[in-house]
């Protein structure tokens, strides 16, 4: 008879005791899946994320009503727990100002908005660079920002199309989609992981160096 494995007894964590990201600054500009859980990770690790969110209505994922508590939706709050969030206009020069005034004192810098947005109004890394030159910015995106599918945004079922990564239906030219995000949560860890790396890199170095650039760009397919 196979001898049963005890586990050590369970030790918690002194309440006192820091995250490893506590004091890390994060600007959030991402929504839907992959953006948010890659933010939440860094929260949970004790990062502050301060999540930007359309000043009308907020988040989309607010109003997604497969399943809602209090009147938001469930997608929104298990991929945005342990954030805070301010609204602001970005289309208007004041609400862009805040945000600028928020990028000066962050670390990182998150956003999944389509291709030139962010350059539209004046937040890509190359115009944020100035202002905070120890900012480390990913900018999460289906085909990347320099494939020959940059110009295109894209969902997880479209980069599981791509992919091949469906399941067929038998006797039938049709496929679905895995259920759980799969490749949006690939791209969520992916960014994660990124960051983390370029934040030792830094904290190790003092700043971002040229072989180590402080804006990462993963995509869900390339």
């Amino acid at each position: 008879m196979t001898a049963r494995f005890e586990l050590p007894p369970h030790q918690p964590r002194p309440e006192t005791a820091k995250l490893a990201l506590s004091g890390v600054r994060v600007i959030d500009f991402t929504h839907f899946i992959a953006g948010p859980v890659c933010t939440l990770i860094l929260a949970d690790f004790g990062a502050e994320v301060i999540k930007i969110e359309n000043a009308a209505r907020g988040d989309d994922m607010r109003a997604m009503r497969t399943f809602q508590l209090a009147g938001e939706g469930g997608p929104f709050l298990w991929a945005n727990r342990n954030k805070q969030s301010v609204g602001l206009d970005l289309s208007l020069p004041e609400g862009r100002e805040i945000a600028r005034r928020l990028i000066t004192e962050a670390d990182i810098v998150v956003e999944n908005f389509g291709p030139g947005v962010m350059q539209k109004r004046g937040l890509d890394y190359d115009s944020l660079k100035p202002i905070n030159p120890r900012l480390i910015m990913a900018s999460l995106s289906a085909f990347g920002r320099k494939s020959p599918l940059a110009h295109k945004t894209g969902y997880d079922m479209i980069a599981q199309a791509f992919s091949h990564n469906r399941f067929p239906l038998p006797n039938s030219q049709f496929s679905f989609s895995q259920p759980i995000a799969l490749c949006n949560r690939h791209l969520s860890l992916g960014a994660f992981i990124c960051l983390s790396s370029r934040f030792g890199r830094r904290a190790a170095h003092g700043k971002n160096s040229g072989c180590n650039p402080g804006h990462i760009k993963p995509p869900v397919f390339r």
